[in-house]
């Protein structure tokens, strides 16, 4: 009789111990697949917000701002970080940009984009004066408010 109770007990404990390592597994699972869940509702929402044409000229604004086509001399204004001073590199002739936006997140009248970019600012035999770049794994945050019809950058956070 006293083995049967043993065997029991090792037989229940056994069965526990499996319920257990199910159940997290099963948490595992349920994690992971809220977070694919959360990064296509990202993608969605930043698709949607792509195809919005106040963030398309919001977006064509910062990079006619980076490429000097605009120069931001207001330094309250948040874009002006990335203006160029003309006077610092009078003999800059052209400039290459590769911008990427990763995610735009809109809610209501406040949002933010998160993007990447290099850019580099050349004189007229190809020498770089000054570049720059953030990266996909550390970008650029730039807040968002819509000030009447459009959206405006206010703050812009870069990695150190």
């Amino acid at each position: 009789m006293r083995a049967v109770v043993i065997l029991l007990s090792i037989a229940i404990i056994v069965l526990l111990v499996l319920l257990l390592n199910l159940r997290r597994q099963h948490t595992a699972a349920l994690e992971r697949n809220q977070m694919h869940e959360n990064a296509v509702e990202r993608l969605h929402q930043t698709v949607e917000a792509l195809q919005q044409n106040d963030i398309q000229r919001l977006i064509e604004h910062v990079r006619k701002v980076m490429t000097a086509e605009i120069l931001i001399e207001d330094h309250s204004n948040a874009l002006w970080i990335y203006s160029f001073i003309r006077d610092s590199y009078p003999t800059m002739e052209r400039v290459e940009l590769n911008l990427e936006i990763l995610e735009i997140v809109l809610d209501g009248d406040v949002g933010e984009i998160k993007a990447s970019y290099f850019i580099r600012y050349l004189d007229s035999s190809g020498r770089t004066l000054m570049a720059g770049h953030v990266t996909p794994d550390l970008p650029a945050i730039w807040i968002l408010e819509r000030q009447g019809a459009d959206w405006v950058i206010v703050e812009i956070n870069e990695p150190p």
